[in-house]
């Protein structure tokens, strides 16, 4: 099996890097707003606007705990804004993924590498035999990173399988 996304190169073309901030959530927000819509938005500035809660109907939305953990429909309700379609669930499987992808969507992965509190989100853009691709915000280079299939496997599910799948086409 071997897929990559007919959004890659813009998705390359629209990586924007965190440095060292804990931003990969509006990093990857961002990133994917800019390429489904065509629009500059700043991983920063998302990020700042979504450090304070939105209010709702009803209750207020909390998207992250400032400046640390963005939650995943913290990313969905920021993506509605930008008018762009999504929904996040848990415990999804690998074959939920390879059935997703070549759908036109985007996926928004969290991984995990020692527990759900320590997180990562990447946007994924390839899956081969024996190693899957992001685009991700905690590297610098507008490229793709891969990672081997049975690590990515260990670190999505410490963090309870979870994915955001962007409604892109």
């Amino acid at each position: 099996m071997k897929f990559t996304s007919p959004y890659t190169q813009a998705l390359i073309i629209d990586h924007q890097y965190q440095a060292q901030s804990n931003n990969c959530g509006p990093f990857c927000a961002a990133m994917t707003i800019n390429t489904i819509k065509g629009t500059h938005i700043d991983g920063n500035d998302l990020a700042s606007s979504m450090n304070r809660p939105r209010l709702n109907i009803v209750f207020p939305v909390i998207r992250r705990i400032p400046d640390y953990a963005t939650f995943p429909w913290g990313i969905v309700d920021a993506l509605g804004e930008y008018s762009v379609k999504s929904t996040w669930k848990f415990f999804q499987t690998f074959s939920d993924l390879s059935s997703l992808l070549p759908q036109l969507n985007l996926l928004i992965i969290l991984t995990a590498t020692n527990n759900p509190l320590n997180g990562h989100y990447r946007i994924l853009v390839s899956m081969e035999d024996d190693q899957i691709g992001f685009i991700d915000p905690g590297y610098p280079a507008k490229d793709i990173q891969y990672q081997p299939r049975p690590a990515f496997l260990l670190e999505w599910q410490k963090a309870f399988n979870p994915i955001i799948i962007v409604q892109a086409a």
